[in-house]
């Protein structure tokens, strides 16, 4: 009742309208949470064949309609067709899914274990290869980023390659139990990496992340540190993802600058549009501290600009 625009908003216009229409620009191929679904059960996604194939082995058992695994399977696989028919396509959408289909997992690998089925030694040693594959690619693929700042770049790159090491022991650790057919050990090694490596990276890699990626920190910054308001300050050509988030801590839609006629006496804009706003408006410009990438900039304008 207090929000009059409830229904309009986040009824219709945040559920059907976001599901029918792209009316947030979030287009994307149908395929696109089969990429997603993969990546969120990394680094377990080669036990997906086992149980797929076990999936197709139960299914000629005539108690199949009453298991529990066909209702979770039907959960997963419902929740990834439903968001691949939507026009509109974020990752989180098919959260939902994930923990059904980890269950799966699990339920598939405790079986052949149970069993010492002789697949699960490719399988399981694939599992261990994973880890330093992937985190290795990431530490390449963090190594040939060019717009971060160097001290920034330098303290998540450390913090990478702490896991690439952590992940070459554990890997080589699983591999090993496989090829000896100590499956347990193997899983067991397995989930202790995934743990670690999670670890490792809530306290040294996302944190420094955080000023790439997010908002927050130039917010608190300009609050907390420069006791900005929010009726001083502006936005002009800034990513939609780094505005939203700059209106979400100031708590209200900040205002577009204009060189025509803005109060403003501060402003965040994008590397890109520097040069638009022009020296004659500038009194002061510093790339913001609390930015990694370098691509934001903070400016203080010339007191003429609000007159």
């Amino acid at each position: 009742m207090r929000n009059a625009d409830f229904l309009r908003v986040f009824i219709w216009q945040h559920n059907f309208q976001r599901y029918l229409t792209p009316i947030f620009e979030h287009r994307q191929p149908f395929w696109f949470f089969s990429v997603i679904f993969a990546a969120a059960i990394l680094p377990y996604l080669p036990l997906l064949l086992s149980t797929i194939t076990g999936g197709f082995e139960s299914i000629r058992s005539p108690e199949v309609k009453n298991s529990p695994a066909l209702f979770i399977g039907c959960w997963v696989l419902f929740t990834l067709m439903f968001f691949s028919a939507s026009q509109s396509k974020l990752p989180g959408y098919i959260l939902p899914a994930i923990p059904p289909a980890v269950l799966l997992l699990c339920a598939s690998t405790a079986k052949c274990v149970q069993k010492k089925s002789a697949a699960l030694l490719p399988i399981l040693a694939c599992v261990g290869l994973i880890f330093p594959v992937g985190v290795g690619i990431g530490l390449a693929q963090w190594n040939h980023a060019s717009n971060i700042g160097t001290m920034l770049h330098g303290e998540i790159a450390r913090g990478i390659q702490i896991a690439l090491a952590a992940a070459i022991v554990f890997g080589g650790l699983i591999v090993a139990y496989s090829l000896r057919r100590k499956f347990a050990e193997a899983v067991f090694m397995a989930s202790l990496a995934t743990a670690f490596l999670l670890l490792l990276a809530n306290r040294l890699i996302l944190p420094g992340t955080d000023t790439i990626v997010s908002s927050r920190p130039a917010a608190i910054w300009a609050i907390q540190g420069h006791s900005i308001r929010a009726d001083e300050l502006a936005v002009y050509r800034l990513p939609r993802a780094y505005q939203y988030g700059l209106n979400y801590y100031f708590g209200g839609t900040l205002q577009e600058w204009t060189p025509e006629n803005n109060s403003a006496r501060f402003l965040f804009c994008s590397r890109e549009a520097l040069n638009s706003v022009g020296p004659a408006n500038i009194s002061e410009a510093e790339e913001t501290p609390v930015t990694g990438d370098g691509n934001i900039f903070f400016i203080k304008l010339n007191a003429r600009q609000g007159k």
